[in-house]
């Protein structure tokens, strides 16, 4: 009998594979091309440990570390984001733990709530970035109308 997984599970995989798919290879600027690949790698690590319970695996977090080693700003957001993960884990555990909480229905709260950090934050450099083009003179294309 296969596991069927949770539809925010699902939903967390679908974010991560039309951002690998569709949306970073057209990105062009850096840092919101380096933001969305350290969300998207946030998604499935926090979908591990927050999502299913599994132990963190401190490798990850250095390939994602690697990655972005040139970048301070986006340095420090994985090393919050690691952090976070971390806090919500012990959390998690202490909740559990004390019977205050069911742990199925505490590791989906906890995934919807990373699942918006992680979107705004994707949003935020997206949005930063537009503004530094504005200000710089460089005015970005207006959709087509249609």
């Amino acid at each position: 009998m296969t596991e069927e997984k949770d539809p925010k599970a699902r939903l967390t995989e679908a974010i991560r594979e039309r951002l690998e798919k569709e949306l970073i290879p057209k990105l062009e600027k850096s840092k919101v091309r380096s933001r969305t690949v350290v969300g998207m790698n946030v998604l499935a690590i926090a979908e591990k440990q927050v999502g299913k319970g599994q132990p963190a695996d401190p490798a990850e977090w250095a390939r994602l570390r690697h990655f972005v080693k040139e970048q301070p700003e986006v340095l420090t957001m994985v090393d919050a984001f690691e952090e976070a993960i971390s806090k919500v884990e012990a959390e998690i555990a202490e909740k559990v733990r004390d019977a205050e909480a069911d742990e199925g229905k505490l590791r989906k709260g906890m995934m919807e709530i990373i699942r918006a950090v992680v979107l705004k934050k994707i949003a935020e450099a997206s949005k930063d970035e537009a503004e530094a083009e504005t200000a710089e003179g460089v005015v970005p294309p207006k959709p087509a109308a249609g």
